[in-house]
Order: structure tokens, then sequence, then C-alpha cells
């Protein structure tokens, strides 16, 4: 598949094609060589909910990045810091998967709103303590601010 000439010639034309990976040319940009500027991870998250803590699962001593998009969600805000400040970004299929079970949880959630009565009908014996067990699994991300690992 090597050699085939991109579609799009435009923008990024395609200099490698294979079964496993595809590379084209970009921009040159220099990439960013300092080190990202570290926040107290509980400050962090008491600038983005708003509100004093009640508690909060992460040490006194635990720091994240201070950038971070508009979005308060960890793999976009991921993907948009590495971007705009030409960082390089690694995806691990962890935080893949803990974002595709938030979107499982997020639809679960919207399911309830939408339809309560048919949605405890399904779990009618133990229905108060799923709903808590959902509420806490997608409040998980707002106590990580940092977003999966």
């Amino acid at each position: 598949m090597k050699g085939i000439p991109s579609s799009a010639k435009d923008h990024a034309p395609i200099l490698n094609r294979s079964a496993t990976e595809i590379r084209f040319r970009v921009d040159e940009v220099e990439p960013c060589k300092e080190p990202c500027q570290l926040t107290n991870t509980q400050a962090r998250i008491r600038r983005d909910i708003g509100r004093p803590l009640l508690a909060c699962s992460v040490d006194e001593s635990s720091e994240v990045i201070l950038a971070g998009g508009a979005a308060r969600h960890g793999l976009v805000d991921a993907v948009y810091v590495a971007f705009s400040q030409h960082r390089p970004l690694v995806l691990t299929p962890d935080a893949l998967w803990i974002t595709i079970a938030q979107g499982l949880i997020a639809g679960s959630a919207l399911l309830f709103l939408s339809f309560p009565k048919a949605y405890a009908a399904g779990f009618s014996g133990f229905y108060l303590g799923l709903i808590i067990v959902l509420w806490l699994l997608r409040c998980r991300d707002s106590w990580s601010p940092s977003g999966p690992n």
C-alpha cells in the first residue's frame, strides 16, 4: 500500500500507508520542550467545580498539569493540551476504555432521566443502590481532573 497518492492534496498528503499505520505530512512546528506547569490536584478540583471539597481521594502532595481545556473531560483535555502546546501525546488502551465506560455510564444516566419508571421496573429490587453507584462512577471523572491515566 506504500506509495498510494493521497486524495486530499491540499493539506495533508499521505507519505506512508500500511495495514497498521498511516503517516502524513503536517506543518513544521517546534515541539514544546518545557515541562508542563503543575498545580495542586485538590486546588485544581476546587477551581473546576467552583465549590469547597468535602472529601478528596487524592493526596495533598499530588499534582496535575495546570493547563486544561474547557471540556472538563480528561481525554479531551489531554488532546487539547497536546495539540495546542505542540506536546507529544501517548494514548493507552486504559484511557480509551475508561472513556468508553464513562460514555456507557452517562448513557445509563440519560436513560434513567428519560424513562425513570421503565428503568425502575428493570431494576426494581436494587434501584436506589444502582443509581448511587452510577452517580458515583459518573462523578469519578470530576474527582480526577487529569482524567484517565
